[in-house]
Order: C-alpha cells, then sequence, then structure tokens
C-alpha cells in the first residue's frame, strides 16, 4: 500500500543560537521544527539536522536565509531590540525584551506605545506630525524628518540606559515607558 508522505517539519529560525540558552531552545524545537540556528558572534554548530549560520543581522544574507528557508515563526534571543512602530516592536515587548523605539509618522497618543518591557521611544516634536496613523513609506510633505532627524549616535546612546533599567528592575506591566521628545 502507498502511504501518504510524511509532512515536512515547519522552519523556525532562533537567533543567538550560539549561546547557552540558543542551544537549549534549538534542542527543545528539533524534533518538531526544522530549525535554522543564526548567530552573530560564530556559526552554532549543533548537528547534522540544524542548519546553523554566522550572520551579520544588518547584511543582505540575513534576509536571503528568509527566502531560503522559509520560517513560519522566529525566536529572538536578543537582549534588546531597536526599530521602528512596528508589529515586531509589540511582538518584542509583549515577550519582555527591552526596546528603543523611533516614532517617526506615528504618534504614543495613538495608543500603540511600546508595553511590557522597559522601553525608550525617540520621537521629534514636529508640527507635521503625526501624518499616518499606523506608518508610511512616504512623506506627504517629501522630507521624512521625523525620522532622519534622529542620529544614529542619538540610537546607539539610547541602548545604554534601557538595557542598564532592564537589568536592573524586570518589567511591570503597561505605561512602564520612557519617552524622550526633543
Amino acid at each position: 500500500p502507498c502511504w501518504p508522505a510524511k509532512p515536512a517539519r515547519p522552519a523556525v529560525m532562533v537567533t543567538g543560537a550560539g549561546g547557552a540558552l540558543g542551544q537549549h531552545v534549538v534542542r527543545r524545537l528539533r524534533r518538531d521544527y526544522q530549525v535554522i540556528a543564526v548567530d552573530f558572534r560564530h556559526k552554532p554548530e549543533l548537528g547534522g539536522d540544524v542548519h546553523g549560520y554566522k550572520v551579520d543581522f544588518n547584511k543582505r544574507e540575513f534576509e536571503d536565509l528568509f527566502r531560503r528557508h522559509k520560517p513560519v515563526g522566529v525566536i529572538h534571543l536578543g537582549r534588546i531590540l531597536v526599530s521602528g512602530d512596528t508589529g515586531v516592536m509589540h511582538m518584542a515587548t509583549g515577550v519582555g525584551t527591552p526596546v528603543v523605539a523611533l516614532f517617526g509618522p506615528t504618534v504614543g497618543d495613538f495608543g500603540f506605545l511600546p508595553y511590557r518591557a522597559r522601553s525608550l521611544v525617540l520621537q521629534r516634536a514636529l508640527d507635521c506630525r503625526p501624518c499616518s496613523t499606523h506608518g508610511s513609506s512616504h512623506c506627504p510633505l517629501g522630507h521624512h524628518r521625523c525620522l532622519d532627524d534622529i542620529a544614529p549616535d542619538e540610537v546607539a546612546a539610547a541602548v545604554v540606559p534601557v538595557l542598564a533599567t532592564a537589568a536592573v528592575r524586570p518589567p511591570v506591566g503597561p505605561g512602564d515607558v520612557l519617552e524622550i521628545a526633543v
């Protein structure tokens, strides 16, 4: 008799898989999932059934892993997330990851601030903000100063107090957000 083919295991990507916690997570998942293990420090060597990659998260090679393996989920074991006002930012705060959030076309008054994690919101006080309730890649005025005026050095400097606060105090709940508007 012909038996139906065994369905392929869904792929799950684990970032930070080179560390002890990452290796533990991979061991727990590998039976039920095709695990893609990535780390920026070194290539995770976790056995023949686990695809391991050393990646630079800012390079195209990281994007290519998504195209190649088509993961149904990503487990991020990072210490902090720097992001715009996006779904990823909300998922990170939902699992307690500290966040530095960049608010451009949107504003916290719409109710979309980070929650449940130590967070810091960087935004500019401009007369043209908000111009969108959910953000946009197109600026109606053609300048996108709301994000362009936030300097990379300012973002990097914001990471330090968020990580320090996160290490000292665990998340306590909604409204636990530091906000800097300049």
